[in-house]
């Protein structure tokens, strides 16, 4: 990819007029594209973000199973509570700052733990 770049910026490719006329430093501007609903694509948005809890769930039950915490009772079932929780509240800020929606965990924090 970076080599394909390079040939790129060689070849002329790559316009970097814009850039003079960027500052350097912007905040995000929430709503930039305006607050509009359809339903034709909240269906798709529905089915990511099921998706999205239900690899939150494995990973926070990975987590868990890391760190010898229960992965079954009240205090597993609070703690998937505020994992799903928190992540939702995630992608809502990323969805107002124009974003994507990020992930709070990641599979990978579970091979960091085993370190």
């Amino acid at each position: 990819m970076i080599i394909g770049y390079l040939l790129s910026i060689i070849l002329g490719i790559v316009k970097f007029d814009g850039l003079s006329q960027l500052s350097f430093f912007s905040f995000p501007l929430p709503f930039r594209y305006g607050l509009s609903f359809d339903f034709a694509f909240f269906l798709p948005f529905i089915l990511l973000y099921l998706i999205t809890a239900i690899e939150t769930i494995g990973d926070l039950t990975a987590t868990s199973a890391v760190s010898k915490e229960p992965i079954s009772g009240s205090v597993y079932i609070r703690r998937i509570k505020g994992g799903v929780l928190g992540d939702g509240v995630n992608s809502l800020i990323a969805a107002c700052f124009n974003s994507v929606s990020g992930k709070s965990l990641d599979s990978r924090d579970e091979s960091e733990l085993r370190a």
